[in-house]
């Protein structure tokens, strides 16, 4: 009996460490958000232009250094962040170190986000233009290549609903 219980606890052992090496892999280091700051709000806040808030932030133990962030909207193609943020935003310069437990914000200008898309997404000049969406999603890479990803989110072509 003391045999099988010690068997038992060695197989609970062996169980814990690899639980323990597989959460190392499994915990996810980056968490991202994406918002769209538009309409009265963002007036009364100072914001001159509707915008794409993305959101990183560092979930890990580790300091985690970003070297690229933009908005997906089709396979592996997206809008990068700029160098400055829309007037009177302010987001730090890519590459950055993001501290355990930190966020920072990146900023694209939603006007010009949608002009791009509209562009890329016309329908031939024979079709009546409608008002449409895209899906979009924030994708972030670390320093070590790693890969991050935001939920989709819907984005209206339509210059005028962003105001």
């Amino acid at each position: 009996m003391l045999e099988k219980i010690g068997s038992l606890a060695s197989i609970i052992g062996i169980l814990k460490e690899v639980a323990s090496f597989w959460g190392l892999f499994a915990r996810k280091a980056i968490r991202i958000e994406t918002t769209l700051e538009t309409g009265p709000t963002t007036r009364r806040s100072g914001f001159t232009e509707p915008a794409v808030k993305i959101t990183v932030v560092n979930e890990s133990e580790h300091l985690v250094k970003i070297i690229d962030i933009r908005l997906i909207f089709c396979g592996e193609y997206g809008a990068p962040v700029e160098l400055e943020a829309p007037p009177e935003r302010f987001h730090p310069v890519l590459p950055v170190d993001l501290d355990s437990g930190t966020q920072e914000n990146w900023y694209i200008p939603a006007e010009k986000l949608s002009s791009l898309l509209r562009f890329i997404h016309r329908p031939p000049s024979t079709t009546i233009q409608t008002s449409r969406e895209v899906k979009l999603h924030a994708r972030c890479i670390s320093g070590d290549g790693r890969v991050f990803k935001s939920p989709a989110f819907q984005f209206s072509l339509d210059p005028n609903s962003h105001g």
